[in-house]
This record gives C-alpha cells, sequence and structure tokens, in this order.
C-alpha cells in the first residue's frame, strides 16, 4: 500500500514582546483629592499599588468587607494619644479551622515598627493577620476602603507659604 504524505501547514504564531509598564496600577492616581480621607503609606507593604511617601484615598462611606481589598482598620491602643491605631490592611475571606464551614475575615497588614530583631535581620515590615472576624464585627473596625492614591507633585510645599 503506498504511503500517503500528510501536508502540514505551519502557521506562525505572533510575536508579542513585553513591555515593561512601572506606572502599572490597581488603584486609580488622583490628581487631587477628592474629598475622601487621606492616609499617609509608610512602607512598601502594598507596592505596586501602594508606595511609600504616598497617601491611600480612603472612601468612608464603604467599609463592608471585600476578598482581596485594601482597607483602612482602626484597633484600639490605650498607648495612642487618640487611644486608636490606624493600620493599612488587606481583607481575606477564610473558614474556620475547626469545622470548615464558618467563614469570616482576616485582615492582613504589616507592622512597620515591628523592632530592632526584624530590622537587625533585614525585614521591611513584620506580616500580621488579625482575625477571624464576623462580617459585622469587620466592619465596625474598618474605617473605609481604599480608593484611589495621590501623588504629591515633586518639590510641592506641604503647607501655605511662610512670610520671612
Amino acid at each position: 500500500m503506498p504511503k500517503r504524505s500528510i501536508s502540514r501547514k505551519v502557521v506562525q504564531a505572533p510575536v508579542h514582546t513585553f513591555e515593561h509598564q512601572p506606572e502599572l496600577r490597581a488603584l486609580p492616581v488622583l490628581a487631587a483629592v477628592p474629598g475622601h480621607l487621606t492616609f499617609p503609606v509608610p512602607d512598601e507593604a502594598f507596592h505596586p499599588h501602594l508606595r511609600r511617601g504616598e497617601f491611600a484615598e480612603v472612601d468612608l462611606a464603604d467599609h463592608q468587607p471585600a476578598h482581596g481589598e485594601l482597607f483602612l482598620i482602626a484597633y484600639r491602643d490605650p498607648r495612642a494619644e487618640s487611644g486608636r491605631r490606624y493600620r493599612l490592611c488587606e481583607m481575606r475571606r477564610k473558614r474556620s479551622r475547626c469545622d470548615g464551614t464558618q467563614e469570616g475575615w482576616i485582615a492582613h497588614h504589616h507592622e512597620p515598627e515591628a523592632g530592632p530583631f526584624w530590622l537587625a535581620h533585614s525585614a521591611m515590615a513584620l506580616p500580621l493577620s488579625e482575625g477571624i472576624f464576623s462580617t459585622s464585627g469587620a466592619a465596625d473596625r474598618l474605617v473605609g476602603r481604599i480608593v484611589g492614591v495621590f501623588v504629591p507633585p515633586i518639590g510641592s510645599t506641604r503647607g501655605p507659604a511662610r512670610e520671612a
């Protein structure tokens, strides 16, 4: 029996080159503060979304937890002058380890004042998680959702000009 030759068509896939986009972010960069609360970003814990020296824009009307979203959270702290300590956090939905049916929320954040041990071992910040919170318990602690970032212009003054 004679062999059949199968003609194969070779299709070249289009070549895509990767372009590095250093300013690609999930949060919109705002040119002006739109009336939300601003909170200074103390470290690189949530890079590339938030960077040290920028200001997170906090929507005070939205404090219902959502998985993977960034929030400003408040903790009671008798050492602080106001009695509260504020941190940026990422909310994560978790199941209870006991029975696996109960779900709750964990606030994942970094402690920038991690102490001399962590600084000596080249750690930027100590990763911490708080919870498991119920949905209402998490909503009570959350100040608001991070909806954008304000980047002050380089060389801008912070406050009114002083007269000599």
